[in-house]
């Protein structure tokens, strides 16, 4: 089994460096789920190669399960997957997630000092504050870094198009630095969806 994670793991940081690259990774659950690093609960049980549905209060880390092994460092990269957030559902997927980095793309509806934040919001930084897609129905979802530039688009439409100051401040615990990190699903309430989960990299 450690010779297994092993070799995931100099896979995964193989796929994650150098320039860009036109090949698509797949982020979908392995058979024994040992792509994804899952914190509070296990697994659910229909996540799997075809679909991964998240709940409650649960975090998962993009990376080799084994917590001794190091996760990816991604940079420069567009994101793309069919996301479904169930009514009442409140979820995120962060990006350059690390000690002191991390951008939060919020799917579903986060309500932050009484406001919505909706599905597309950049949290904290650019937020969307009406849903571009109802509650319920899948929606395709993509994220793209480049340097500075953040590009987010909900079934092909831009919601958040920004680029961060060169000296941008911000508070560690709510982190929106560009850095780089690994990829994090963020279950806060209710089920969301996740299809055909990929990334590839851009040149630096």
């Amino acid at each position: 089994m450690k010779l297994k994670l092993f070799t995931l793991c100099l896979l995964l940081l193989a796929s994650c460096s150098g320039g860009g690259n036109e090949t698509w990774t797949s982020m979908m659950p392995t058979d024994d789920f040992s792509n994804w690093r899952v914190v509070a609960a296990a697994p659910d049980e229909a996540a799997g190669p075809h679909e991964i549905v998240i709940s409650g209060n649960k975090v998962m880390l993009w990376g080799p399960s084994d917590t001794s092994l190091p996760l990816p460092e991604l940079r420069n990269f567009v994101l793309s997957a069919s996301v479904m957030a169930e009514p009442g559902s409140a979820s995120s997927l962060w990006f350059h997630h690390g000690k002191e980095y991390g951008y939060e793309v919020v799917i579903g509806e986060l309500r932050l000092d009484g406001a919505p934040h909706t599905t597309g919001s950049l949290n904290g930084v650019v937020d969307v504050l009406v849903s571009p897609v109802p509650a319920g129905g899948w929606f395709d979802l993509e994220v793209a870094v480049q340097g500075k530039h953040i590009l987010v688009k909900i079934n092909d439409v831009a919601v958040v198009d920004y680029t961060e100051p060169a000296d941008v401040k911000r508070p560690i615990e709510g982190m929106g630095r560009l850095g780089s990190g690994t990829f994090v699903i963020d279950s806060y309430a209710g089920t969301t969806h996740f299809r055909d989960l990929k990334f590839r990299q851009l040149p630096d």
